[in-house]
């Protein structure tokens, strides 16, 4: 699908759209093309103006121009519903973006996530590995509690993987029911999940996940070195961090220092 520049002063593109050709709803201006159902008037007037003055080169003239796509035409496009985004190095273009990538899920498994915060919790977990395996993208959890309590579960392995690792993702199912028939516990170091991510990313595999974070907030900030990590994989990668609170929102302030996006659960309601 052929993407359309975004021009200097016009409103900010749709969330998830992408400005292309192949959906033509608005006229923009003037443009040079071959589409026959897109030119001016005045260049048909040459088709024209061979037949009554009887001289074939106005043909020849037509068709040259029209081969070589310079004809003088309305430039028509509009907005479809295709994921877009703008280039990493910046500028007003918008482009489709990639393949979904694989999905790193850190999941908090304190004593302060028992109760409710454990069933949203596990309730996402398995989300995730829904909709890993329904996309064919790659997903790992990690779930962590206190210091050197760190689980690391590969739940869908990447596309390119050899049979060996997609048999031990079968075998991460086993454990991830397992380990959702479990209850929460423990302290809270988000330090060591992180730090296996910021490895796992530089794997080929990997390259393209992005993180997904989800915990009450009672968590301390993040070290600065490995923040520092997170941020040049964001320049060079392209990551992004995503947080989930399903604690108060006093916990926010945490988040903001790991997290591009970051979402408050408050449908407690649905869970009873």
């Amino acid at each position: 699908m052929a993407a359309k520049p975004h021009r200097r002063g016009e409103p900010p593109p749709p969330p998830g759209a992408l400005r292309t050709t192949a959906a033509p709803s608005d006229t923009r201006g003037l443009s040079r093309s071959g589409d026959l159902a897109r030119i001016l008037p005045s260049e048909l007037a040459l088709l024209a103006a061979s037949t009554a003055l009887r001289r074939p080169s106005l043909r020849r003239l037509f068709s040259s121009r029209r081969v070589e796509r310079t004809l003088t035409s309305y430039e028509r496009s509009g907005w479809a519903e295709e994921a877009a985004e703008p280039p990493r190095g910046g500028g007003d273009e918008l482009r489709p973006r990639g393949e979904a990538g694989p999905i790193l899920l850190c999941l908090d498994t304190s004593g302060s996530m028992a109760g409710a915060r454990e069933t949203v919790a596990k309730a996402l977990a398995l989300e995730c590995l829904r909709q890993a395996r329904q996309q064919g993208r790659a997903c790992t959890v990690f779930a962590f509690s206190g210091p050197d309590e760190c689980l690391e579960l590969l739940l869908a392995s990447p596309p390119t993987a050899s049979a060996r690792r997609r048999s031990g993702g079968s075998l991460a199912l086993g454990k991830l029911l397992q380990f959702l028939g479990g209850s929460f516990h423990g302290g809270t170091d988000v330090d060591e999940p992180l730090r296996r991510c910021v490895a796992r990313i530089g794997e080929q595999a990997w390259k393209d996940a992005d993180i997904l974070l989800v915990t009450d907030g009672e968590l301390p900030t993040p070290n600065p070195t490995l923040l520092a990590q997170l941020d040049a994989l964001r320049l060079e990668r392209g990551l992004r961090v995503h947080g989930l609170l399903v604690g108060a929102a006093a916990g926010e302030q945490a988040l903001r220092s790991v997290c591009d996006e970051l979402t408050l659960f408050t449908n407690w309601t649905a869970l009873s």
